[in-house]
């Protein structure tokens, strides 16, 4: 299993760099958003980053507390199903240790698949109660 870990340094915000710039193509969502949104792990006690992979990061998670009770996921990318489920796991397990009860969560997409219906979808928000078990 690869290393999953909270962003805390630099230099593993510039190896990130390309892992976020995959998601911003794949999303169409402007690269400085992305990066502003994660960068904000270091200057907001609120925000934070998990990373997965080793040595460089190949997978990434960013989000931030909306308030005591939720949490509001705003990036996710992962090529490896595997880290993905390693990723959201460690997520939970971190978050229902301080209290969160919902992860609220952007799902940023490729608007492609919409727009050939008519429709032009800039986001989705999911929803996961964490103290309901599937």
């Amino acid at each position: 299993m690869e290393k999953i870990r909270f962003l805390t340094e630099d230099y593993e915000f510039e190896d990130l760099l390309p892992v976020i710039k995959k998601f911003s193509v794949k999303a169409q969502v402007p690269l400085w958003q992305q990066v502003n949104e994660v960068s904000n792990s270091f200057v907001h006690e609120n925000w934070f980053t998990i990373i997965g992979g080793e040595p460089i990061p190949t997978a990434y998670y960013c989000g931030y507390y909306l308030n005591k009770t939720e949490f509001m996921g705003c990036q996710m990318y992962s090529e490896d199903p595997e880290m993905t489920k390693a990723i959201l796991s460690f997520l939970e397990a971190h978050l229902k240790s301080v209290g969160i009860k919902k992860i609220i969560f952007l799902f940023k997409h490729d608007p492609r698949t919409a727009e050939r219906h008519g429709y032009k979808v800039e986001r989705h928000v999911m929803v996961k109660n964490l103290d309901m078990e599937v």
